[in-house]
């Protein structure tokens, strides 16, 4: 057995790298940095879960704009507000660490292509972005993988980390003069992998940046990601496409060619109205399941204070929600577990008897 203390990608090697980025900076840096800065150590991003939301900076944030954000900080909030969910330490050996900075570096040539490459399309809205797509689909595995490796609820199933933490250990060179596109590859494992990328350039220097991976689809997994729309499949299936829906937005993921190990890269090129509704209804999706937690919560609290029934008063439900969503306090504050507490003991403590 593996010690725990050991590289979770190569297994044998001492895991001694601090600072791994579990999701690529080059993708993060359009999601979670503070506008119009694009420089490490300039997070300012926010965490939403049913239950609350949760902030995180970066150490070269000024002060000035945790002011606007935030309000009054105290030493000890912006220390825990530092660590950042997406940094961790000890996962990965040195080596293997260099290992996902090569093939970052081999994708961000993608990224780095002007937008007007893409507009070369089909009637379809293809894009023939390259005669490979090898080196997509490595970086695609390991952003899955690794973001699986760091959530508390995994994307994949235990079997499909293994099979792709195979694969990334096997092939994903080791050396700067090695590339993926000059690696003949032969695997079982990896011929049945396939994979569709949506993009949407330009998206994320307009609007705020995203990070979602749906739970709804297991088959393919789906990930929004700043301005990407990455389906992938480990067993080369993407049926739940046909019979869940996606916000409304089935059309597109069905509409994207499906790419393999041998296949040229092509995207489905969208306009940015099209990503902004798919990303409004996973918003919309969040807050539903939000208001959700928080009744049952108010339910819990009704019974536990003695209430009649088993269920608080609509009428009373209602204007904590409103108070939440209306009261006028800083963004950085807002809908945290304080900012709930703080709203629901107010509007509670008219029914106390002194």
């Amino acid at each position: 057995m593996k010690s725990d203390k050991n590289c979770k990608l190569c297994r044998s090697k001492e895991a001694d790298k601090k600072g791994s980025h579990m999701v690529p900076f080059l993708l993060m840096k359009y999601i979670d940095n503070e506008v119009g800065s694009l420089k490490r150590d300039k997070e300012l991003g926010f965490v939403i879960s049913n239950n609350e939301t949760k902030s995180y900076i970066g150490k070269s944030i000024l002060p000035e704009k945790l002011e606007e954000v935030f309000g009054d900080l105290t030493d000890e909030e912006i220390i825990q507000k530092s660590s950042k969910p997406n940094v961790v330490d000890h996962v990965f050996c040195s080596e293997c660490e260099n290992r996902f900075s090569l093939i970052e570096s081999q994708f961000s040539q993608i990224l780095n292509k002007p937008d007007s490459i893409f507009e070369n399309t089909d009637n379809e809205g293809i894009c023939v972005v390259k005669d490979s797509c090898k080196v997509s689909l490595f970086f695609w595995l390991s952003v899955f993988w690794r973001f699986s490796l760091n959530n508390e609820k995994p994307i994949l199933t235990t079997n499909e980390m293994e099979t792709i933490r195979r694969i990334l250990d096997k092939h994903l060179p080791k050396h700067s003069d090695r590339s993926i596109e000059n690696i003949p590859i032969y695997d079982r494992d990896l011929s049945k992998v396939k994979f569709k990328v949506i993009y949407c350039p330009g998206y994320s220097t307009e609007f705020a940046g995203f990070l979602n991976m749906d739970f709804n689809f297991s088959k393919p997994k789906i990930m929004i990601i700043g301005d990407f729309i990455i389906q992938l499949s480990i067993r080369g299936k993407f049926d739940q496409v046909k019979e869940k829906d996606f916000y409304g937005f089935n059309e597109i993921l069905n509409k994207a060619p499906e790419l393999s190990i041998n296949s040229n890269e092509k995207y489905l090129i969208i306009e940015k109205k099209v990503l902004r509704g798919v990303i409004d209804g996973v918003i919309m999706r969040l807050t539903n399941a939000r208001f959700e937690k928080i009744n049952q919560s108010l339910d819990q609290i009704h019974v536990k204070l003695g209430g009649d029934g088993k269920k608080m008063s609509l009428e009373l439900k209602n204007e904590i929600f409103q108070k939440l969503s209306e009261d006028q306090i800083r963004l950085g504050k807002k809908y945290t577990k304080e900012h709930q507490v703080e709203v629901i003991s107010e509007v509670l403590k008219r029914f106390v008897v002194e």
